[in-house]
């Protein structure tokens, strides 16, 4: 799964957006360049994905610069570590976002999702996130 597959799903699902191959329509004839939104990088599309999931969420920072993000959507939590509080916020919306449990590997960490997931981001990269979901 690429950033731009899993920005994309979350475009749809929490914001009620349709995706298409070049743009993102947004409603009331408002549209915009898929490229422009940037929730693994920009913080402020990560907290609009969040505001309108009506999430609550928690963000530290550690010593050496990694940040620990929770997230809580409804009853389900998600968690994620990394460098960049965008990816960290937007990780771990998605996985306690999720209607399914399950888990997932990518390029450099893991996670689950369920009654309380979490992940490290520090692998993350922005353009290819390699994905295998299966059941617990």
């Amino acid at each position: 799964m690429t950033s731009d597959h899993l920005t994309a799903i979350l475009a749809v699902q929490v914001m009620g957006w349709c995706v298409g191959p070049e743009r993102i329509l947004k409603g009331g004839r408002q549209w915009m360049s898929r490229w422009q939104f940037q929730a693994l990088r920009r913080l402020e599309h990560a907290l609009q994905l969040l505001d309108k999931a009506n999430g609550q969420y928690a963000l530290t920072r550690a010593e050496n610069g990694t940040y620990t993000a929770l997230v809580t959507v409804g009853n389900r939590h998600g968690s994620a570590k990394g460098k960049c509080e965008a990816a960290g916020i937007t990780v771990a919306l998605a996985l306690a976002h999720r209607s399914s449990t399950s888990s997932f590997t990518t390029e450099g960490y893991m996670a689950s999702s369920g009654a309380h997931a979490s992940i490290t981001t520090s692998g993350l990269s922005q353009r290819h996130v390699r994905s295998n979901f299966h059941k617990e």
